[in-house]
């Protein structure tokens, strides 16, 4: 595994005060994907993905649905955009 420091789902959920489900939701609906996948099949997290769960929670707050949050997240994300809100 690379020296950078990588959470397992549990550890990674508690960190981004959602469950370990929630988060297996928003994997399923393709709001975010694990950084790496171990030989195990085990999903890993890093730190920098905290700014992903809170830009989908924060959709979530102001009511936006899952299906109209991940075209917007996927804009502000885009390599593309400079400002990060493309």
């Amino acid at each position: 595994m690379p020296s950078e420091k990588y959470y397992k789902v549990n550890e990674f959920a508690k960190l981004c005060g959602v469950t370990p489900r929630t988060l297996k939701y928003y994997e399923t609906r393709g709001l975010i994907r694990p950084a790496l996948v171990g030989e195990n099949g085990y999903r890993y997290y890093s730190l920098s993905q905290i700014d992903e769960i809170s830009a989908i929670l924060l959709f979530r707050d102001y009511g936006f649905s899952l299906r109209k949050s991940k075209p917007s997240w996927n804009r502000m994300t885009s390599p593309e955009s400079s400002s990060g809100w493309g």
